[in-house]
């Protein structure tokens, strides 16, 4: 027999919530305990251990926020220093801004390698001083020294330094680039300039994950020894929970076969890319210049170091060939090898298996051109954007016109063609919309730096 009574829930009803969330991230319905914001299961329920990968990350994010509130007030006091030049507010004000200014940089300074690329955005240098009202402009050389002649030596390691800064900066324009067009059919129409929006709906300038992961290797090549495997996929971990070396706060564009690697990391707590039977994409190649700028004084190493990255987060079928072929063309350019001779011989051609001399790659046309996420045919892809573009900007811009996976193609053609031509030759307008341009710059010239100085000192 049913029966007809109602229950009295009114005062359940009423009665406060627990305050913590579920295990699915819901918020949790259950009844407070009295005096207490949580339910009976989450006041009394221990907390796991939490992992030491993820601590590790808490720890960076921490400091990577401090580092950005100093950079902000860092930047709100070039402001006001301006304006009150502009002004004309009384210098000892000024000299008071300035100092503050000092005192909070000098806060920075001996910590800059950790910092991220949000962390570290262009600044404007100050407006120079005005001249008295009258007074006659000194000449342009007035009061310097003679300059002295620079040696052949000198000349070639400025050369070298600039293709290093170029191979880097030239990553990070190629994957921006390529930003409009990634993930689309190719098209009839004719793309020419770096617009940015595209399926990941970035601002132009702005990059995705292959230059995040490219900053992370550097960053772990910088501050280990030697390459450290765990130290560098949990940079990469870091960066997709926290976006730390994202321009926008997150992390866009991670492949698959990556996903699953990092994914593998978090849970076993070791390295296991996807099985050897997968095709590998692209991913291990799009970030492979900081080896070759790190190494490349020292061939066999830097051969060891491309394959040892590469399998952290791929495996199967050419990886670690495809990552010794590519290091080495990066090695070659900035070594000044010519063009035609980094570029004969490595392309292959699909339909007669034979490789392709740098005329013959020339002659290649567009559409026989694959631009997929499988890494052999965006080897190949690279290799005809630097080979039939002219110059750094027409390689980036054949990347851009292949569509499909325009950011990793982009990327590895313009980490190729940046060190064959340098920073030097890379667009002004380009390099003035680069997001995070200081950070990306300094992790180039310090893994120079630190290569040239193993290399004299062994």
């Amino acid at each position: 027999m049913r029966s007809t009574h109602k229950r009295n829930v009114a005062a359940m009803q009423a009665a406060p919530r627990c305050q913590s969330n579920t295990a699915a991230g819901l918020p949790c319905k259950k009844p407070a305990l009295k005096g207490m914001p949580l339910c009976q299961s989450h006041a009394f329920w221990p907390l796991p251990p939490r992992p030491r990968h993820v601590r590790a990350a808490d720890q960076r994010r921490a400091y990577i926020e401090l580092q950005q509130a100093i950079q902000r007030e860092v930047r709100e006091i070039e402001k006001l220093i301006r304006w009150a030049k502009l002004n004309e507010i009384p210098d000892y004000l000024i000299r008071e801004l300035s100092e503050r200014r000092r005192n909070l940089a000098e806060l920075t300074e001996t910590n800059t390698p950790k910092m991220s690329a949000a962390a570290l955005p262009r600044t404007v240098s100050a407006p120079p001083a005005r001249a008295p009202a009258g007074a006659v402009p000194a000449p342009a050389n007035a009061g310097a020294r003679p300059a002295l002649a620079k040696s052949h030596d000198e000349l070639a390691a400025e050369r070298t330094r600039d293709q290093a800064l170029g191979a880097i900066v030239g990553l990070a324009l190629g994957e921006a680039v390529g930003v409009t067009t990634t993930g689309f059919e190719r098209s009839t129409r004719e793309w020419s300039e770096m617009y940015g929006g595209g399926k990941l709906g970035l601002k132009a300038g702005e990059w995705a994950w292959d230059t995040a992961a490219m900053l992370a290797l550097a960053d772990s090549l910088l501050e280990q020894p030697s390459f450290d495997e765990q130290d560098f996929i949990e940079r990469l971990i870091d960066h997709r929970d926290y976006g730390s070396y994202s321009p926008s706060g997150k992390a866009v564009g991670l492949s698959g076969m990556t996903a699953v690697a990092l994914n593998n990391f978090a849970q076993y707590g070791e390295i296991r890319p996807s099985g050897p039977a997968a095709r590998p994409t692209n991913g291990f190649l799009a970030r492979m210049a900081p080896v070759a700028i790190r190494f490349w004084k020292r061939p066999q190493h830097m051969l060891e170091v491309a394959k040892r990255q590469s399998a952290v987060t791929h495996a199967g079928p050419g990886v670690a060939q495809l990552s010794e072929q590519f290091v080495k063309m990066v090695a070659m350019a900035l070594a000044d090898h010519p063009k035609a001779e980094i570029l004969s011989g490595r392309f292959i051609d699909k339909r007669s298996g034979e490789t392709l001399t740098y005329g013959q790659l020339r002659t290649v046309p567009e559409s026989r051109i694959l631009s997929g996420h499988e890494a052999e045919d965006s080897f190949n892809a690279a290799l005809w954007c630097v080979a039939t573009g002219d110059g750094f900007e027409g390689a980036v811009i054949n990347a851009l016109n292949l569509a499909g996976d325009a950011t990793s193609i982009g990327a590895m053609a313009g980490q190729l063609a940046g060190a064959i031509y340098g920073a030097r030759r890379i667009p002004a307008r380009w390099l003035e919309q680069l997001a995070g341009r200081e950070c990306i710059e300094g992790a180039a010239l310090r893994l120079f730096d630190a290569g040239m100085a193993q290399a004299g000192s062994s």
